[in-house]
């Protein structure tokens, strides 16, 4: 099984007890490998950063929050969220997703010069 599916099999809540014992901390992301518990470094730097308004932000923060009890208290992070939402998007009428919106955040624009 390679690293991707092992983070994707092995995301589990962690008591707070364990935490201390195993020197894990919050919001860090481990795997599994070869019977150790191993922390996975993330650089900030590894994901584009794309601007959205606070309202879409929101959205995504109140999803988010969503998923956890459906993911049995895992809480996942935003940019999953994020890229799930915007593949499903993209996956359906996006030229007609952002034209609408963009007729709601715009609404002086006159709809006939689409």
């Amino acid at each position: 099984m390679n690293d991707e599916g092992l983070r994707r099999s092995s995301a589990v809540r962690v008591p707070d007890a364990l935490k201390d014992i195993w020197g894990i901390q919050e919001g860090e992301l481990y795997i599994v490998k070869d019977g150790e518990l191993k922390h996975l470094p993330r650089s900030d730097d590894d994901l584009p950063k794309v601007p959205v308004s606070e309202a879409a932000r929101d959205a995504l923060l109140q999803v988010r929050r969503k998923c956890r009890k459906a993911l049995g208290g895992f809480r996942p992070d935003l940019a999953l969220v994020t890229s799930a939402l915007v593949l499903y998007a993209c996956e359906r009428e996006p030229i007609a997703i952002v034209v609408d919106h963009f007729h709601e955040v715009m609404p002086a624009v006159p709809a006939d010069d689409r």
